[in-house]
């Protein structure tokens, strides 16, 4: 996460916060309506809903922050009570969120369905049935 901002007058404020984050992203099938389940004698038909974040979380120990800041905007942070790297912890979430977006790092409802068919024998050969999921 960064911030930048450059004033004519208290000089500049530059700060980043950098951090390892994990984001769980998928499917809770423990919330899963029972109308998206549908059985006709062996088979078996889920409908999965879209996927969620399920958690997130930082890894405290690998949180860096780093600052380049005026004297002046030092002594304004102090007498306005402003906290550069509270504002960066604040947006790191959202941060984290829009960057695996913009690489087309989260799964898809479709990737998910087609990785759970990948494993409907299985899952259906425990449970002598036919599953099918879309």
């Amino acid at each position: 996460v960064e911030s930048d901002e450059d004033s004519p007058v208290l000089g500049k404020r530059e700060g980043y916060l950098i951090a390892k984050v994990a984001l769980y992203f998928g499917v809770d099938f423990g919330k899963l309506p029972k109308g998206n389940v549908v059985r006709d004698g062996m088979k078996v038909l889920v409908t999965v809903p879209e996927p969620e974040e399920l958690d997130f979380s930082v890894d405290l120990d690998s949180m860096r922050y780093l600052t380049k800041r005026s004297g002046l905007q030092v002594a304004t942070d102090w007498l306005l009570d402003r906290d550069q790297q509270a504002e960066l912890r604040s947006q790191l979430k959202e941060s984290a969120r829009s960057y695996l977006r913009e690489e087309g790092l989260l799964p898809t409802r479709e990737d998910i369905v087609g990785r759970l068919n990948e494993f409907r024998d299985v899952v259906g050969g425990s449970l002598g049935v036919e599953v099918s999921f879309r």
